[in-house]
């Protein structure tokens, strides 16, 4: 018992350093680094128009060539949006189609098309979906 009380207050005093060093110290410090070296990033790339903040331009950017993973299906607007330059930015947002609607199947069948476009070697396998075991 007589090491159990030497010991615990040089463990509880050990975390709360480390818990000072690692949480506080080290966390402002790359916080401050980041917002004095990469500001615009760091803050997460926000688009603003107007005062009104809308998304991250780091999000919803489409890749449409082979090498490059195929995302989900998703609302992509680049029409509402435009830089400083006048560049259309694009965005994304849920779609909130059900599963079960018409709209979705057509979407996802547009998107079969395309993967099966891009992969002729595949042949008439199907490509798998989230909500049925195969798509043809």
């Amino acid at each position: 018992m007589k090491i159990f009380k030497d010991v615990l207050p040089k463990a509880i005093a050990f975390f709360i350093v480390l818990t000072v060093i690692c949480g506080g110290i080290y966390s402002l410090g790359m916080t401050g680094i980041a917002q004095v070296c990469f500001n615009k990033q760091a803050n997460g790339s926000i688009i603003e128009v107007n005062g009104t903040k809308y998304g991250s331009v780091l999000l919803a950017q489409q890749f449409t060539g082979n090498e490059y993973l195929w995302g989900r299906v998703m609302k992509v607007d680049t029409g509402t949006f435009t830089s400083k330059d006048g560049k259309a930015l694009m965005y994304a947002v849920p779609s909130n189609l059900s599963p079960a609607s018409k709209a979705y199947e057509a979407l996802i069948s547009e998107r079969v098309q395309k993967i099966k476009a891009a992969h002729p070697d595949q042949g008439d396998t199907p490509v798998s979906s989230r909500f049925s075991n195969d798509i043809r």
